[in-house]
């Protein structure tokens, strides 16, 4: 069973209930599917010339902070090439004060496309230049293992013999940043840029504002006593000082605590609204206008200024024309009404915006202009990635997970300080789906994949056709690969053979490839010397050639499904590489020790490897976000080499946001003390033992691993936990309590030889649930719906198996209930989705789950057996699935569900009370039972809809 986790809550017909939950950290893994040549409506000359300043403006504003802080790092200090990378800056921001006039006057001179070509390669010069600086001069610092001063850089100086040694590299990087500076001084001098104007910078300088975030008044949806108690006390409040002229009441808490919900409740209460005649909901942000705010306030209130009605027909006018210039094209509108919202609502603003229609001449539509404004409000950063999603092929998906690896590795992401740039990678993917430029996939959870439209891809590949290709590597001239930056390999031989270059230098920063089977030459290594990205995931590769060490620019490198059986030693000297991805390298059985020399690595992917020898010193990683599949050691063995890493070396580890630990059985308990509890990064967390092929763990093997469970406290806002083959007999006491009151998802696997389940009822933000294999489990306690008094209620799952037989009874057939009446039950109040499987004693479901939230909308039971009766749940919306529970004999009163699927039930008869039914999918087994309730659901629809139920087969495929 693999660990980690992609929950998959909705799927196509086709597609298996098993694959709804499957284990695994979704990254850098199925990267490209089906992929497609670059394409779209190519623009004119002219026209591109524009689009060309747009990749330009943030290429500069990008660069400009690269060397800002690169200047003060203590590797550059070293070099002493801080004054040469102030002559870089000075004059990469005068040409940078100018380059907005190229992009807004959108000239039709072939010359100024050449210059702004010139230019771009430059930027993309000194970006090179700065990381062979960062290498060489980190190679000199104390604790670098090759240098030579022992001696701290900063405190005590630069000692004789480093001053010798570094004379060499000193003067190689010097002279290259002169050359650099000559470059781009002859490119200022060029008469071209003299006739830009640098006034208009100040305009564009700032990031563009961000759109309006404000809570819509829509009354929420609030469960649990809490909240209700705490709602009904405030209104009270404010009825109480209703006669007093001014009085406020302050809601205050910690961000995402729910203030402003609770804000909403009480202003949607009917007693507000029937004491007070006028009312004002206004949502104010740290930063505001108060003239802005007071006229919100009065428009809320109905008061109109004098103007009113003659301005709302000029809005009506700029409204009517900017929906007629999107061509009344759905995508375009949201777009530019994206774009529109993060302007101020003034008459001026709207003309303004709908002036540029008529001056953009990017592109040939006045619908690509649309699109193109759009583009045009994001920042410099948000453009880049934008841009960068053209790599992507028509209809494939977009991978939040992968994109955003992607977007780091690239230098896309401003850094922030106290915040990962994962973090705020995620919040870029976020903005763009917000929008509109990318579009959530439906068949995802909370936005973990999107797509883009055709038509913003189209533009996209407009912008960036300079430097992008996607397609077959053997169609392109040497000449054409040379200026290529970004390239995706559609490889339609056995054999990726790259194009000729003779003494062409190889530009290319991001080299990805679609799935294999597929072999590659050696020179690939040699050739692409200023690689980024370097993705050859699926591929016959076998062997890494130790030439890999001299691709020091490489940030992400992504071997997964190759065959390769080890890494050179010679990737130590990728100090830049950030993301290492070797997910399902069966063949690898062992990490070099140079892997603890990359400070910058901030992925190590190991999930489906077979890795028994590490080297010690993970500890020294500490930018590292992801760790999939940490092999659990003992902590008995000192050795270089190691079986396993121990826990402690988890410490150092602050930054970890994805954590999966496998083989905890080799754990030992003393040696843990903690080591998670203060991971405040932490979200995701995966738990791992190892199943015994033959016999049964000893009775200190199960005692051991309850203790080290109990000892690996996760931090309390952990969203995502799943634990695998745990052999112990009772769950921590941690996990018994509301101490996980963050968590999100929650998966349970092969758990042979706990009795119950733990405590999951109180849990209230748990969304989705899935438990499989819990195959010692006899009931279910009251804690379990989160119940403080056992007399309450009682929940019964399953049957006690051993007084069962004795009796010969069948046991508990349903779910019993005691005093329900007294004591209203809230079981998972924010449920969304549910499986079960592989628990064949399981008699019923709980009749209560979801009856409190509208959010639920999906159960799926796969091998129960036992099951009988599924019944019962009026809150459930979209889907049910069962598959092989032979024992299920009815299926009734699901009002709300619009989906079944069912195969493998040869007993069941009955199946009513679907009155929203719209789909039924039944498999090849089922077509030959006795269909009478199939025939009463299609009547049922027809009476009801007056349309035919969508009947289809339910493949295993």
């Amino acid at each position: 069973m693999e660990t980690g986790k992609v929950f998959r809550p909705k799927m196509h017909a086709s597609h298996s209930v098993a694959a709804w939950f499957s284990l695994g950290f979704p990254l850098l893994e199925d990267w490209f599917v089906s992929l497609v040549f670059l394409g779209g409506f190519p623009p004119c000359e002219c026209n591109f010339i524009c689009l060309m300043a747009t990749v330009v403006a943030s290429l500069l504003a990008s660069c400009v902070n690269k060397v800002k802080d690169i200047i003060i790092d203590e590797a550059i200090l070293i070099l002493g090439v801080k004054k040469e990378l102030r002559e870089v800056l000075q004059r990469v921001e005068l040409i940078r004060c100018c380059i907005y006039d190229a992009e807004k006057r959108g000239t039709k001179e072939l010359a100024v496309n050449n210059w702004l070509g010139q230019l771009r390669d430059v930027i993309y010069d000194v970006d090179e230049i700065l990381d062979v600086a960062r290498c060489k001069g980190s190679k000199l610092l104390p604790d670098h293992p090759s240098s030579s001063s022992g001696k701290s850089v900063a405190s005590k100086g630069l000692s004789m013999s480093s001053c010798f040694c570094n004379i060499g590299p000193r003067r190689d990087v010097a002279v290259r940043i002169r050359n650099l500076n000559k470059k781009i001084e002859n490119i200022a001098n060029d008469k071209i840029f003299s006739t830009f104007n640098s006034s208009t910078l100040s305009t564009r300088n700032g990031p563009t504002s961000k759109l309006i975030r404000s809570s819509n008044l829509v009354e929420p949806n609030l469960v649990g006593k809490e909240i209700i108690h705490s709602s009904r006390k405030l209104v009270n409040l404010v009825l109480a000082q209703k006669e007093n002229k001014s009085y406020k009441i302050a809601i205050v808490g910690t961000g995402g605590v729910g203030k402003t919900t609770l804000a909403q409740k009480i202003y949607s209460n009917q007693k507000i609204k029937g004491n007070f005649k006028i009312q004002a909901w206004v949502c104010v942000s740290q930063e505001y206008n108060e003239v802005a705010l007071l006229k919100e306030v009065l428009r809320n209130i109905g008061v109109h200024n004098e103007q009113g009605r003659e301005r709302s027909v000029e809005f009506k006018k700029h409204r009517d024309e900017i929906v007629r210039k999107c061509g009344c094209l759905p995508l375009a509108i949201k777009v530019t009404a994206s774009a529109l919202a993060s302007r101020d609502l003034t008459e001026n603003g709207w003309r303004r915006y709908l002036d540029k229609f008529g001056s953009q001449n990017m592109l040939s539509e006045e619908i690509e202009g649309a699109l193109y404004l759009s583009y045009d409000e994001l920042t410099i950063y948000l453009k880049q990635c934008f841009l960068y999603c053209a790599l992507y092929g028509e209809d494939v998906i977009i991978e939040r997970e992968v994109v955003t690896w992607l977007w780091i590795a690239e230098g896309f992401i401003e850094e922030r300080e106290g915040q990962l740039l994962k973090e705020i990678a995620e919040e870029y993917y976020h903005e763009l789906i917000l929008r509109n430029l990318l579009e959530p996939d439906i068949l995802s959870c909370d936005q973990a994949k999107c797509k883009m439209h055709d038509l913003l891809r189209q533009l996209a590949c407009n912008i960036s056709r300079e430097e992008c290709f996607i397609g077959d590597i053997e169609t392109l001239r040497g000449e054409n690969l040379s200026k290529l930056r970004r390239v995706t390999a559609v490889i339609k031989k056995d054999t990726l053979v790259l194009p000729r270059v003779d003494k062409l230098e190889v530009k290319v920063r991001t080299f990805l490839t679609m799935k294999g089977p597929w072999r590659i030459e050696d020179t690939l290594f040699k050739r692409f010397l200023l690689l980024r990205v370097l993705v050859l995931n699926y591929s016959l590769v076998q062997s890494i050639p130790d030439y890999i060490g001299k691709l020091i620019h490489v940030r992400l490198l992504n071997l997964n499904y190759t065959s390769i059986s080890c890494l050179p030693e010679s990737i130590g000297s990728l100090k830049n590489l950030q993301v290492l991805s070797l997910r399902w390298c069966h063949d690898l059985h062992y990490l070099p020790s140079a892997v603890t020399q990359l400070s910058s690595l901030r992925c190590l992917d190991l999930f489906g490897t077979k890795i028994n020898q590490v080297p010690k010193g993970i500890g020294k990683l500490k930018l590292l976000n992801l760790l999939g599949d940490y092999p659990v050691g003992d902590g008995s063995d000192n050795a270089v080499v190691q079986g396993g890493w121990n826990l402690k070396e988890l410490s150092s580890l602050s930054k970890m946001r994805h954590l999966a630990l496998v083989k905890l059985e080799r754990a030992a308990h003393y040696s843990i003390n903690g080591v998670l509890k203060d991971k405040k990064h932490l979200k995701e967390l995966v738990l791992s033992w190892t199943k015994r092929e033959e016999g049964s763990y000893s009775e200190e093997d199960v005692s051991n691993t309850e203790k080290v469970f109990e000892q690996l406290i996760p931090p309390y806002n952990l969203e995502d936990l799943s634990i695998v083959r745990f052999f112990g007999r009772q769950y921590p006491t941690w996990f018994g309590t509301t101490y996980l009151s963050s968590l999100i998802y929650l998966i349970l696997v092969d758990i042979p030889s706990c009795v119950h389940l733990p405590a999951i009822g109180q849990l209230s933000n748990l969304k989705y649930l899935k438990i499989e294999g819990a195959y010692a489990v006899t009931k279910v306690g009251p804690e379990f719906v989160g119940c403080e008094k056992a007399d309450h209620e009682v929940w019964s799952f399953f049957e006690e198996e051993a007084a069962a037989d004795e009796r010969g009874e069948d046991g508990a057939d349903e779910i019993r209930k005691e005093d329900a009446q007294s004591a209203r039950l809230k079981l998972l109040p924010r449920l969304v989705g549910l499986v079960v499987g592989r628990c064949a004693k399981l008699r019923a479901l709980p009749r209560q789950l979801g009856e409190d939230t509208a959010s639920f909308k999906e159960i799926i039971l796969n091998g129960i057996n036992s099951l009988k009766v599924v019944e019962d749940f009026p809150r459930l919306s979209e889907l049910l699935a069962i598959e092989y529970c032979e024992g299920l004999e009815r299926i009734c009163y699901l009002p709300q569900v619009t989906e079944l699927r069912v195969r493998g039930c040869p007993n069941l008869s009955n199946v009513e009370g679907l009155g929203s039914l719209q789909r039924l999918g039944l498999g090849e087994d089922m077509e030959e039972i006795p269909s009478r309730w199939v025939h009463g659901l299609q009547e049922q629809d027809q009476r009801l809809h007056g349309e035919d139920l969508d009947v289809y087969t339910w493949s295993s495929s």
